[in-house]
């Protein structure tokens, strides 16, 4: 469906990691309490696009790369 190098899958990527990261979050908040830290849940979704991007982009993939920002 999609080419491996394709703005729309990263731009795909860059949305979907977030939510799922979030959604991750709220359902496992009440085994860890964050203690009123709402940031973090935030920090914690630019860390894993920030890390998507760099994979994407150290594997030559500028196009997905430039999705995912």
């Amino acid at each position: 469906m999609f080419k491996k190098d394709n703005i729309w899958f990263g731009s795909i990527l860059g949305l979907l990691m977030p939510v799922i990261t979030f959604l991750t979050v709220e359902v496992f908040k009440k085994d860890f309490q964050i203690q009123g830290k709402n940031h973090l849940i935030y920090i914690l979704g630019l860390v894993i696009n920030l890390i998507l991007l760099r994979l994407y982009y150290g594997k030559g993939k500028e196009s997905t790369a430039r999705g995912i920002i």
